[in-house]
């Protein structure tokens, strides 16, 4: 009886000494499919991706810390690759990108604040947040990932 206790302690302490950002970025680590990707300006839709005006896929890689992302698009007769990648933070909901590398080169270095929702095989990533980590509703960016299996 006594070692049964003992061993129920020693599983419940490993149990709630797991840091729960770790269990967040195991939730986060694998590979995800862009599904949609909309922008909001001044309370209008300036750009959405993945219908019927752009046709094309993306990849997002998360893996202990660091990502990467490769796509193409066409837009009307025009093909667009995109790609690049970088470090993360993620506490929470609370999600930092620094981008290291990038097919645009001024954005080499920059840091984006983002919300990262996961829901099951979903993920949501929305951009830019405050300081104190609030979306403004009427100029944003929201990306919508499926869990590749």
């Amino acid at each position: 009886m006594k070692a049964k206790l003992i061993i129920s302690l020693m599983i419940s302490v490993i149990v709630w000494s797991c840091n729960p950002n770790e269990k967040q970025h195991r939730k986060i680590d694998g590979a995800w499919s862009l599904v949609y990707y909309q922008s909001i300006s001044k309370d209008t839709v300036i750009g959405r991706y993945i219908g019927k005006d752009v046709i094309g896929s993306q990849l997002k890689i998360w893996s202990q810390g660091h990502f990467a992302f490769s796509g193409r698009f066409k837009v009307g007769a025009k093909e667009v690759d995109n790609y690049g990648g970088g470090t993360y933070t993620l506490e929470g909901s609370q999600y930092i990108e620094t981008i290291l590398y990038h097919i645009n080169k001024k954005w080499l270095g920059t840091q984006y604040k983002m919300l990262v929702e996961i829901k099951g095989d979903t993920l949501y990533q929305t951009w830019p947040v405050t300081d104190m980590w609030k979306v403004d509703k009427s100029n944003y960016t929201i990306e919508k990932y499926a869990r590749l299996k």
